[in-house]
Order: structure tokens, then sequence, then C-alpha cells
């Protein structure tokens, strides 16, 4: 996770946790056995942010005691500082339990390259977009069934859309024709009827020059959601063609 996209920083990693797909935590490279109460803690840290003991204890085990979910969530402590050797995973801010400051996660890459404009996400280094792109990254924590999962795995979705969709024509402007295409296709797999996916692909191949895949990925465009939602592609979409260059997202 080296190379930047923006300004190449160098910063150094501890720890890595990742949620795309399936639950990954690695710590100075070497990927760490974490129990699954730990997990889900660390998990629900990572998508709140920061929570109270009690707004932490009470979500992870709804069905228990406000006594027994503290209880419980001491253990989940104790056991995550076994597994990671002491390493400050988790930390407290006052009254607030929050993810370690040298904690980084995809999904706070994500939250975070948003923010800024594109190219100064110093944060989203190229191998972090490229598993973005991956199949199995479209869903969040794929094997999990926690309730609290629902709403955050519709947000997951669409900001990892926007992700794809916003880099995607960034890199190609920077020549990067390669992994901006990879981004593209991975927003328009992730929701084949997303009309804006089916710009970006269409303005990637553009400012690549190749006219005739933009007229390519447009009929598809055209033809997809005219069979499933019986509209034409809208006037934003139809002027892409007709312009010499298209206009970054």
């Amino acid at each position: 996770m080296t190379q930047e996209l923006g300004v190449a920083t160098p910063r150094r990693v501890d720890a890595l946790l990742s949620l795309l797909g399936t639950f990954r935590l690695e710590i100075a490279g070497t990927v760490v056995a974490v129990p699954i109460g730990a997990q889900r803690m660390l998990a629900l840290l990572c998508l709140r942010q920061c929570m109270s003991r009690h707004q932490l204890a009470g979500s992870l085990w709804p069905d228990s005691s406000s006594k027994q979910a503290l209880t419980n969530l001491r253990q989940v402590c104790w056991r995550l500082r076994d597994a990671t050797a002491g390493a400050p995973v988790v930390v407290e801010n006052g009254t607030l339990m929050e993810l370690g400051p040298e904690v980084l996660s995809d999904v706070g890459w994500m939250s975070q390259s948003l923010l800024l404009p594109a190219g100064e996400a110093t944060a989203l280094s190229r191998s972090f977009l490229f598993d973005l792109t991956r199949t199995e990254a479209a869903h969040l924590l794929v094997d999990w069934d926690e309730e609290w999962l629902e709403a955050e795995r519709e947000r997951f979705r669409q900001t990892r859309l926007h992700v794809l969709e916003r880099w995607a024509v960034h890199l190609a402007e920077q020549r990067d024709h390669g992994l901006a295409l990879e981004a593209g296709l991975a927003a328009l797999h992730t929701d084949p009827l997303r009309e804006t996916a089916h710009r970006t692909v269409i303005r990637l191949h553009l400012l690549e020059g190749n006219v005739a895949e933009a007229q390519r990925a447009y009929a598809r465009c055209r033809s997809l959601l005219w069979a499933e939602l019986g509209v034409e592609p809208s006037l934003e979409t139809r002027a892409l063609l007709s312009s010499p260059r298209p206009a970054a997202v």
C-alpha cells in the first residue's frame, strides 16, 4: 500500500482493517486471527467511528441486560488484546471507544476519498482501489447477518459506487486507463441499471480515444435501459458522443 493516488506521502501503517467481502485484520503485514466477538466490535467501531461503552455493548448484545452486555464487552476487549499482543487496535477517548489512530480501514478510505478533491485523497492507494474493484468487494461482510449491518450495507454500496465512478475518470485523465476501466466496469457490474456508471464507462473510452468502444458502451446502455425500464438514456448520456471530450464527473 505504498503507491498513492494523488500526493505520494509516505505513511507507516501498523494495522489494516478490511470489511470488503470478509473480515480481515493485518498488523505489521501479518494476518491476525481475531475472535468472532472482537471482529464484530471492530467492524461496528469502524462503521460508526466511535461509540460509548454502553452504546457499543447494547448494539452488540441487544438481548442481554446492560450489566451482562458490558461484561461481554470487557471480555471481548481482553480477548482482542491477547490476539493482537496488546496492540492499541481499540482505544478509549474520554467516554468513547474508537479504533486506534494507526488502524487504517478500507471503509474509512472510501469515506475520506469523497471529502477531498480528486487527486488529493492521499489515503486512497492504488492497491486499495484495485481491491475495491473485486467482485467480492461489492458486499460488506457478506457472511454476517447482524441486524445493525442492514442500513450500513446500503450506505456502503452507494459510497463504493461513487468512489469507483469518481476515481475512474480521474485516473483516465492521468492516463492510467487500465485501473480506470477496472473501476468503471466494477461500478457498472454492481448496478447495471445505474446510468451514471454507464456514462462513466463511455467517458473512459472517449478519454482513451476509443470512439468505437464508447459507441458500443452507449448501445449497451440504451438497450438495457429500454429492456428493463422502458426509458431512453438521459440527454446528458446522449450528449457524450456528440462532445469532442467529455467533462470529468
